[in-house]
């Protein structure tokens, strides 16, 4: 052990020769001067000058009642020491998990009351004053119950999206997709948003572009990310879909004109410690999920998402997708 060849190289030479702290020298004779066995951790230093963990258990040896000579037994527990720190490694990490995971359910449970707060106010509005209420007003009631219903039910799909991830219950099935299609359907899906804040939302992706991914994984991405668009992007701007060929791969790039943020925002953007809620332009609420989904799914079918923006220029995400060969 140490490097020792033989105890010849150890026999006679004082026990400071081997211990790199003084301090547990002094002890080590203190304890030993007494009459008593000394037992303790210490690093201890090799035959090439390097050091390592021990348990160092030390006595002096009497002949006749004489103190003759030390005997020290050094024991290497360096691979405890490593298991011992891989494990308390393993217990910070999973104790920060957790602090995420509280605090990810804290703002779900903020973001999801909202939306449910609003469709029970105003439909027991209809339904208290109901002949009182105009025609207009009715009908301003309903949208605002639409867009409240939408917001829950996109967060809920999120959340469970998510959690199937978490769980490892997703199988992922790539096929061959008709990328314009997909972004039209969307764009269909946000229309009544996109003419409530009256922005422009622009498809310029070729309608032969074909990608090779999953569906569910493509459609996500693109709900998602319209939807952060939109959120963020203040009445009369602009959202505009574009794609960038390259071997193997289409980058799908969604640029818009919207708040833009800062560079430690952008750090945050994709890691559930730190997940971001914030309120649109028109105040509209959000978890801050749905980007985290995004950025998982795009891991796991072995795509990029990257993110360019500054505050007030706009922001441009750009997800890549394998091409159809």
């Amino acid at each position: 052990m140490g490097g020792y060849q033989s105890e010849h190289e150890v026999i006679g030479r004082h026990v400071s020769e081997f211990a790199t702290s003084r301090e547990q020298v002094k002890k080590v004779l203190q304890v030993i001067s007494e009459g008593k066995v000394y037992t303790g951790e210490g690093e201890t230093i090799r035959e090439d000058g390097t050091k390592f963990h021990t348990i160092i258990s030390a006595t002096v040896v009497r002949h006749e009642g004489k103190p003759l000579c030390l005997m020290a037994l050094f024991t290497d527990i360096t691979h405890q020491k490593q298991l011992e720190s891989k494990l308390k490694e393993l217990n910070d990490q999973l104790a920060a998990e957790i602090r995420a995971k509280d605090k990810f359910f804290s703002i779900l449970a903020h973001d999801l009351k909202s939306p449910i707060s609003s469709m029970i106010g105003f439909t027991e509005l209809l339904l208290d004053d109901y002949e009182n209420l105009t025609d207009e007003t009715r009908l301003e009631f309903l949208k605002i119950l639409k867009d409240a219903n939408h917001s829950a039910n996109r967060l809920l799909e999120n959340l469970l999206e998510w959690g199937r991830i978490q769980l490892g219950k997703i199988a992922f099935r790539k096929e061959t997709l008709n990328l314009f299609t997909l972004i039209d359907d969307n764009i269909e899906l946000f229309a009544t948003q996109a003419l409530n804040k009256q922005i422009s939302v622009s498809n310029n992706v070729a309608e032969n572009c074909l990608i090779l991914t999953d569906r569910n994984v493509v459609q996500a991405i693109l709900r998602n990310f319209l939807s952060n668009a939109l959120k963020f992007t203040p009445n009369g701007g602009e959202i505009t879909f574009s794609v960038h060929h390259r071997e193997g791969f289409v980058d799908l790039t969604i640029a818009d004109t919207g708040i833009g943020m800062p560079p430690k925002t952008i750090a945050k953007l994709f890691k559930i410690g730190e997940i971001i809620s914030s309120p649109g332009t028109n105040d509209e609420t959000g978890s801050g999920l749905g980007l985290i989904l995004c950025h998982e799914l795009v891991e796991k079918t072995g795509g990029k998402i990257s993110v360019q923006s500054e505050p007030g220029k706009g922001s441009k995400f750009t997800i890549s997708f394998e091409s159809q060969p």
